[in-house]
C-alpha cells in the first residue's frame, strides 16, 4: 500500500485503526473529529508538526479516500480468509490446496464489484480503489508464480544402465514375468 503523509497518517497505528473502525461503524465526522482531536497523542503531534491546527473534515476526507479504503479491503480479505479457514474441510477438495488461486478469484470479484458500482466517471476515489486492487493482484501474481501446484511436472523414464546381450537364461520365457518396469522420476523444478 502507498505511503501517506497527512495528519492522520502520522498518528500511532492504534489511533488509525480506531479512526477506521469508527468510520466503518458510520460515526458522524463531527463526533469522530471531536474525539480524535481530544486525544493526547494527537494534540502532541499537531503541536509539534502542524502548528497546533486540528484534524479537520478535509483531513478526514482524504483519509477516507485512501487508507480507509485499504482498511475496508483488508477487512473483506480477513473475513474471506476466516470463512475459508472455518470451511477448510469443505473447501480443500474444491481448492485442491491452491490458496493463491482462491485469493485471485476473490480479488476478481472485488474488481467486478468496483466496475459494477462505477458510474463511468474517473474520480480520485475510483482511481485509488483501482490502484489498490492492482497492487494486490500484483502480489497475488507473484505468489502464484512460486505456488508449487503451478510448477510443471515432467515424467521421464529413469536412465537404465546399458546391459549386455541377454544370456540364454534371461531370454527364457519363464523369466519375463520377473522383469521390472523402468522407474519413473518426477522433475518438479519450475521451468520459466
Amino acid at each position: 500500500m502507498s505511503k501517506r503523509y497527512g495528519k492522520i497518517a502520522r498518528l500511532p497505528r492504534a489511533l488509525q485503526t480506531e479512526v477506521n473502525r469508527r468510520l466503518a461503524a458510520g460515526e458522524p465526522s463531527r463526533i469522530l473529529l471531536a474525539w480524535l482531536n481530544a486525544q493526547p497523542e494527537v494534540q502532541t503531534l499537531l503541536a509539534s508538526e502542524f502548528s497546533g491546527l486540528p484534524v479537520n473534515k478535509q483531513n478526514l476526507s482524504q483519509w477516507r479516500l485512501g487508507s480507509f479504503q485499504e482498511y475496508l479491503i483488508q477487512l473483506d480479505a480477513e473475513d474471506y480468509c476466516q470463512d475459508m479457514a472455518a470451511n477448510a474441510d469443505e473447501l480443500d477438495p474444491i481448492l485442491k490446496g491452491r490458496l493463491a488461486d482462491s485469493l485471485a478469484a476473490f480479488m476478481t470479484v472485488r474488481y467486478a464489484r468496483l466496475l459494477r458500482n462505477w458510474s463511468g466517471e474517473v474520480t480520485p476515489e475510483f482511481e485509488q480503489k483501482l490502484r489498490l486492487l492492482r497492487g494486490i493482484m500484483g502480489d497475488l501474481t507473484r505468489m502464484r508464480r512460486i505456488d508449487p501446484p503451478h510448477r510443471r511436472v515432467r515424467v521421464r523414464p529413469a536412465r537404465q544402465p546399458i546391459r549386455p546381450s541377454p544370456s540364454p537364461v534371461e531370454s527364457h520365457p519363464s523369466t519375463h514375468n520377473q522383469v521390472k518396469s523402468p522407474e519413473i522420476k518426477v522433475d518438479q523444478s519450475q521451468s520459466n
